[in-house]
């Protein structure tokens, strides 16, 4: 009776295995479904500008900066003024070990580039005097055409439509004149500081729409940037409670490729681009619905291209096989292996 018991736990068992190499084998073959695909999509965007920022001084702010004349542009005291959207698409993603804690892959272009930061840190105060000599230059300039309006209006006494027209284009080069003095007078006052008290920062700010059963959520959710791989332009973002919206799905990297040794898999292979073969220049309204577009992978060992005809916003969006498997993504243009994304998490 013992004997037959243990030989009846040893069948138990012997079936058990089975069973989970089956559940294993199935979930290697099975496609990832189409409203999986779908939900799995969101839309990415990075609203981020640079600041000067010193303590007991109101911060300062500015989008960008011309390397011809060394100059900052578009300064005011309000960041939600004149940030720069960057957009692109991208996708919930988990690898097959690993349960998805709010991670999404994207696009590196997402990213802002922080080269000024480096051109700032190595001669601070010499930054600063250029600041404030081509804030000086742009003021004498606006200074030079507000004579000039107050002396049509002077020499104009018809209030006719033309007189008009020039009146209000007064009122509004008063108020930036009087925006530009404000901003002379804070870099003069950020001149004056030591070098250790002045600090220069970019201000990066993530965040997501996901799809839902009813396509694209009008609500953002807050993201943070885990890693940006410069080699493939890849992105990593994580969610700021490290959970995943109501109504999004996951896809996973599943380990097919070791299978190729029983598989001829073909060069040249037909896939779908997932994403919102939108222009990034453009928000997107509410519901829209993420695009399929069909092409091709020709695949030649790690250089892969394609044949996607594709719009700016498509850029970071998620490649699947005609068999509904996972097989990278869109990064600037280039195919990025699944594989690959598994060595950023």
């Amino acid at each position: 009776m013992r004997k037959f018991g243990l030989l009846h736990r040893k069948r138990i068992w012997i079936v058990f295995l089975l069973v989970i190499v089956l559940i294993i084998l199935l979930w290697l073959f099975l496609p990832v479904s189409r409203d999986v695909r779908r939900r799995s999509i969101v839309w990415v965007e990075c609203r981020s500008c640079y600041f000067l920022a010193s303590p007991g001084i109101d911060t300062l702010y500015f989008n960008y900066y011309d390397t011809s004349d060394s100059s900052f542009l578009g300064m005011a005291l309000d960041a939600c003024s004149l940030e720069e959207i960057t957009r692109a698409s991208g996708f919930w993603y988990q690898p097959f070990w690993w349960l998805n804690d709010g991670r999404l892959f994207t696009s590196g272009n997402i990213v802002p580039n922080d080269s000024l930061l480096k051109v700032f840190k190595k001669s601070p105060m010499a930054f600063m005097e250029r600041q404030l000599e081509q804030c000086r230059k742009q003021v004498l300039r606006i200074q030079h055409e507000e004579n000039e309006y107050q002396y049509y209006m002077r020499t104009h006494s018809v209030q006719d439509e033309g007189y008009t027209l020039v009146a209000q284009h007064y009122s509004k080069l008063k108020l930036y004149h009087d925006t530009l003095i404000r901003l002379s007078n804070k870099l003069e006052m950020y001149k004056r500081l030591s070098s250790s008290a002045l600090q220069l920062q970019r201000m990066s700010h993530y965040q997501v729409r996901s799809v839902s059963e009813k396509g694209l959520d009008s609500s953002f959710v807050e993201c943070s940037l885990l890693k940006h791989d410069v080699a493939y332009n890849v992105a990593l973002l994580q969610t700021v409670d490290g959970t995943l919206p109501g109504g999004a799905s996951v896809v996973t990297g599943r380990p097919f490729d070791v299978l190729r040794m029983f598989f001829n898999y073909r060069p040249n292979r037909s896939a779908e681009l997932v994403g919102f073969n939108r222009p990034a220049d453009f928000a997107l309204a509410d519901s829209v619905e993420p695009d399929f577009i069909p092409g091709k992978l020709m695949i030649n060992g790690k250089n892969t291209t394609q044949s996607f005809p594709v719009l700016s916003g498509i850029d970071g969006a998620p490649i699947f096989l005609s068999n509904g498997h996972l097989w990278g993504i869109l990064a600037d243009g280039k195919c990025v292996h699944y594989s690959y994304l598994n060595k950023l998490w």
